[in-house]
């Protein structure tokens, strides 16, 4: 085997797990495909779970441990300098403060408050208006999780509902908190652009499979509360 082209599935476990380069050494290779077997993998985890779980992506954990400290340094601003960032008031649309306080309409009280930022690669000008005190570890985060996000997304060669037929759906999910310690989560969400035409993409319909949805842009399927 080649270590710059690991191309059966026992050469690229050998190459990942053995030989310790993990997911970010196989990228690094620029292998375009893996084994079905591979594949396979993924996709039984993506349709019948929804979730999985990726190691060794090359993101250090100071990079992660940063992260985390710049949430706890942000929501531990007085009052008033957190308000300077309240949706509608921040002074950038790719940083707002909100929150999901919604009494009257949950049923199971899940209340969080959350600080969103918009990565928008070479947006320089609005990343300067983002909180001082998480701007850089945010946008160093940002960066090399791009390159995984883009990398992930090829192998699978799909995205959720719509496009996947309904294959891959976005599985309703629930993290139990800790009632005597604050809890922080970094969730990131990828889309594409608002004037991208999403559907069903042509590789799932090969079996024959009805499309379920039609060609539809994706502004109409964003709403963001």
């Amino acid at each position: 085997m080649s270590t710059a082209t690991p191309n059966a599935s026992s050469d690229v476990l050998d190459f990942v797990v053995h030989k310790a380069n993990g997911l970010k050494g196989l990228v690094d290779t620029g292998l375009q495909s893996l084994p079905r077997h591979i594949s396979n993998h993924q996709n039984e985890a993506a349709s019948k779970w929804g979730f999985f779980q990726i190691i060794n992506h090359g993101i250090p954990q100071e990079i992660l441990d940063h992260l985390q400290d710049a949430a706890h340094g942000f929501f531990g601003l007085p009052n008033e300098e957190r308000k300077k960032f309240w949706k509608g008031k921040s002074p950038t649309d790719t940083a707002f403060l909100a929150t999901s306080f919604t009494p009257l309409k949950e049923k199971v009280l899940e209340w969080k408050d959350y600080l969103s930022f918009r990565y928008i690669p070479g947006d320089e000008k609005s990343q300067t208006l983002w909180p001082s005190v998480c701007k850089d570890p945010v946008l160093d985060y940002m960066k090399r999780v791009e390159m995984v996000i883009k990398k992930l997304l090829e192998l699978l060669l799909t995205k959720l509902n719509i496009m996947s037929n309904d294959q891959y759906k976005s599985i309703e999910h629930r993290v139990v908190a800790n009632g005597s310690k604050n809890r922080v989560s970094v969730p990131i969400f990828v889309n594409p652009g608002p004037d991208a035409l999403i559907g069903p993409l042509p590789e799932v319909l090969e079996t024959g499979a009805a499309p379920r949805y039609k060609p539809i842009l994706f502004q109409i399927t964003s709403v963001f509360l």
